[in-house]
């Protein structure tokens, strides 16, 4: 993941209320990337939906799918196995350098379309699917303070806290 993507999770809301009795403010983070979130929910459909947000593209793994561009706005879904069945994982990946609020919008949209919760990567805080709440978090991040101050931001960051590349010129 590039330092200045915004990654977000989707977990069905249903299954975070059955697990945690209720909608926390954050989750731990083993907590985050368990199937077990997937395991009973598999949504009809939302591989099309998000078709219609970003182009599919090739994937470099048989269990997995993958649309947009790998550095910039780009959604990924894992699967039990090749066959695609099963899902165990949805991710999007928001381009802050070239932040598009129709993206950031069709992202909830899906989300509240097919039940699910919007959990950012690392800081775990649970995001309800609505565009403000998703920006606030966006506008938070330190892949928006990277896109702002790029020095500075490298230069706080803590060992093993970003595996950093120059940003393509095609995103600038």
């Amino acid at each position: 993941m590039a330092i200045w993507q915004f990654k977000v999770f989707l977990l069905p809301e249903a299954k975070v209320h059955e697990r945690l009795g209720g909608v926390p403010i954050t989750i731990p983070a083993d907590l985050v990337e368990d199937a077990q979130w997937w395991l009973t929910y598999q949504p009809c459909g939302i591989e099309t939906a998000i078709a219609k947000l970003l182009p599919e593209a090739p994937s470099w793994s048989a269990e997995m799918r993958m649309w947009g561009d790998e550095e910039g706005d780009a959604a990924s879904a894992i699967y039990e196995d090749d066959s695609h069945s099963k899902i165990l994982e949805i991710e999007f990946r928001i381009n802050v350098a070239r932040l598009s609020d129709s993206l950031v919008a069709g992202i909830c949209q899906l989300s509240e379309q097919f039940g699910c919760l919007l959990v950012s990567w690392r800081q775990c805080h649970v995001l309800r699917p609505k565009v403000p709440e998703l920006m606030a978090a966006i506008e938070r991040s330190k892949a928006t303070k990277y896109v702002r101050d790029p020095i500075s931001t490298l230069k706080a960051l803590g060992h093993g806290e970003a595996e950093v590349s120059p940003l393509p010129k095609k995103l600038r």
